[in-house]
């Protein structure tokens, strides 16, 4: 007698059948053995890219140019349990881009690219002074919290980025820097990617008001008068 069982195997292209025949006969059948791929990405003239995946959902996504800000190409995807599904959600999207300026946002973002997202929307309502002061406020924020993802940001961190941030700097400007923090995740409550503002948690900083000098009778014309005979060269 065989210490070891005997056995036959089948193959075909769908199935893999094992036969033992020692002890007794026992029969394995596996099968089917091709695996389930996506359907195919198919582009079609002026409309993008649409695919389906492996549990039936249908994306349709569309380059929409370069990000100015980044240089990169940007795209847009919508979804859906049908083609035509995703091609609505693909178009509802788009018509938000358009309107607002913005990209929608997949998943929770950093607190570093809802900034991006926050100064897409507010450049076309305010002047572009207020906007490049509002842009350097916030790339100087962005190097103590942007890291972060925006549900994470606490009391703590705004807290230790304001006193990180004061050294050098009057108290002025940590006041701004956290009237633009708590500006900002306002906006990510009102998009409903938090559910609060940490930075109401905060006690707002303290800053001096710089005292306003009251020139009397007859100083505002000495005062021209000195810078023009600054300013002016003096004659041959």
């Amino acid at each position: 007698m065989q210490d070891f069982p005997q056995y036959s195997l089948k193959r075909s292209k769908n199935y893999t059948q094992i036969i033992l025949f020692y002890p007794f006969l026992i029969t394995i059948r596996k099968g089917p053995t091709m695996k389930t791929k996506n359907k195919k990405t198919r582009r079609e003239n002026g409309q993008g890219t649409i695919w389906q995946t492996q549990n039936g959902k249908w994306h349709h996504r569309r380059l929409l140019g370069i990000n100015p800000q980044t240089g990169k190409n940007r795209y847009i995807t919508g979804h859906g349990q049908t083609r035509a599904a995703a091609r609505i959600d693909l178009e509802h999207k788009i018509h938000n881009f358009e309107t607002q300026g913005a990209l929608p946002l997949t998943g929770t973002p950093t607190f570093s690219e809802y900034c991006d997202r926050w100064l897409t929307l507010i450049q076309k309502q305010v002047k572009p002074r207020v906007y490049e002061t509002y842009k350097g406020e916030i790339n100087t924020i962005v190097s103590q919290l942007g890291g972060l993802r925006l549900d994470k940001v606490e009391a703590t961190h705004i807290e230790y980025t304001l006193d990180q941030l004061s050294i050098g700097r009057s108290s002025k400007t940590i006041h701004n820097y956290y009237i633009r923090i708590r500006q900002i995740l306002t906006s990510a409550v009102q998009h409903k990617l938090i559910t609060h503002n940490p930075a109401h948690q905060v006690t707002p900083p303290r800053y001096e008001m710089e005292d306003t000098l009251i020139l009397e009778q007859g100083q505002p014309a000495q005062a021209i008068k000195a810078i023009n005979h600054v300013t002016t060269p003096n004659s041959a």
